[in-house]
């Protein structure tokens, strides 16, 4: 049947001298990925302009549930971008955070609340004007409520150990496993909880505080959905904002 979709791009592959795979992570169906014309003409250029990592954008699709993969029609942009694809730092960040949704979202049905996060958070980090080095431990943060694994953040108390298993803070000597931040990056979780996509520039923490915390929070998602701690485009992010 056909239909018009709304999708935010995941991950673009090249399948062969014709196709790609191109993987959406769409208002309606959830993660799907498409066959896409891989054509080196002008329309083939323009489309490959407009399939950019984290693109939000509209494609006419015939959907057919027999199929593993979809062909992906006609694709456009709702609206032209400010400066998401021309700031060097925000295409770096498009790139990570591209990379982890393909990873986090692999078996993703239909989540319009997950949808409508993602597509808001897309567009403050083409609007915002400030520095975007946080912007991965802001979106990241945030994201833990759609996952079903948000931090207790009312089980804080000064001294107390964060439990990357429960998802809360306990006293040391509660524990029975190893699963625990220190009590120097305990302390950072609760601040990282009140983190938002209008304050995220205002947190001040230097290279390696960044760099260990966006760990924790990568060993945390593994833990709690089974996803790999290392991603190829981490030592990218972790060079640029050192």
């Amino acid at each position: 049947m056909k239909e018009k979709i709304r999708g935010i791009l995941l991950q673009t592959l090249r399948h062969n001298d014709r196709h790609n795979i191109v993987t959406l992570y769409t208002e309606s169906h959830g993660r799907v990925s498409f066959l896409s014309s891989a054509s080196s003409g002008k329309v083939g250029k323009m489309r490959k302009a407009i399939l950019s990592p984290l693109a939000i954008v509209e494609a006419d699709v015939n959907f057919n549930s027999t199929r593993d993969l979809q062909f992906l029609g006609t694709v456009h942009v709702p609206g032209p971008w400010k400066n998401l694809y021309f700031d060097p730092d925000k295409i770096s960040m498009t790139f990570f955070l591209s990379d982890f949704l393909t990873t986090l979202l692999r078996r993703a049905p239909e989540d319009r609340g997950l949808f409508h996060f993602l597509h808001s958070a897309i567009m403050s980090l083409d609007d915002t004007q400030y520095s975007v080095v946080n912007y991965h431990l802001c979106f990241m943060i945030r994201l833990l409520h759609f996952m079903g694994i948000e931090p207790d953040y009312q089980s804080y108390r000064p001294g107390y150990l964060f439990d990357m298993r429960d998802g809360s803070f306990i006293r040391s000597t509660m524990s029975t496993h190893n699963d625990l931040l220190d009590s120097q990056y305990s302390s950072v979780i609760p601040l990282l909880g009140r983190m938002t996509f209008y304050n995220h520039h205002r947190f001040r923490f230097s290279g390696e505080q960044r760099r260990i915390i966006l760990n924790h929070l990568m060993r945390y998602y593994s833990i709690h959905l089974s996803i790999p701690t290392k991603l190829k485009s981490l030592d990218i992010l972790h060079e640029l904002y050192r």
